[in-house]
């Protein structure tokens, strides 16, 4: 008697679990809602989400680790970065998180004695340019392996006593990895 007892116990309560899968403490008003938040490389990054299903909504904007409460149904997400844009689709469900990461983009930021005239090329090994930026910035890119060319600028005493020369720095097999910031130092 005590084990059929406890086999329907079992059986009614593994039945139960989708049923409460809608969150039954919720409002009926809040279960037309769900939650979106997302995280990239940068703080300064934002997203768009734009709606497919539930059509007609304004665009929304979010900034990473932001919570927002949007209608229940199918979005775009863009996710505006230094140089890039990300797009993926996402499903918002009742009254839960649907939280993205934007994968596969790390940072690099070159250090130089003259960051607003020095310049950054971004090489791939098949010796394309990826990006090519001021030293001041920091440039947003996909994983993998670079050759990073700096150009600096001539020094200020060397261009009243000799022949303007500019000097060029490469660092090869500079690696970017994810949700990271590649640091690479140039001194004079």
């Amino acid at each position: 008697m005590k084990r059929r007892i406890f086999a329907f116990a079992a059986i009614f309560s593994l039945m139960g679990l989708q049923a409460f899968a809608l969150d039954p403490v919720a409002p009926v008003e809040e279960r037309a809602f769900g939650f979106v938040s997302f995280e990239s490389p940068l703080p300064t990054d934002t997203a768009q989400l734009t709606g497919v299903a539930p059509a007609g909504l304004p665009p929304m904007t979010l900034r990473p680790g932001e919570l927002m409460r949007v209608p229940v149904g199918q979005y775009n997400i863009k996710v505006k970065m230094q140089g890039y844009e990300w797009t993926s689709p996402v499903t918002v469900t009742p009254t839960e998180l649907t939280a993205m990461v934007v994968p596969g983009f790390g940072n690099l930021k070159v250090s130089t004695p003259s960051p607003t005239t020095d310049m950054v090329e971004v090489m791939s090994a098949d010796n394309r340019t990826v990006a090519s930026f001021p030293a001041s910035e920091i440039r947003t890119l996909p994983i993998g392996t670079y050759s990073v060319k700096v150009k600096l600028s001539p020094d200020v005493t060397v261009q009243k006593t000799q022949k303007v020369v500019s000097r060029d720095v490469v660092r090869a097999n500079v690696q970017i990895l994810p949700n990271e910031t590649r640091r690479v130092v140039v001194y004079k």
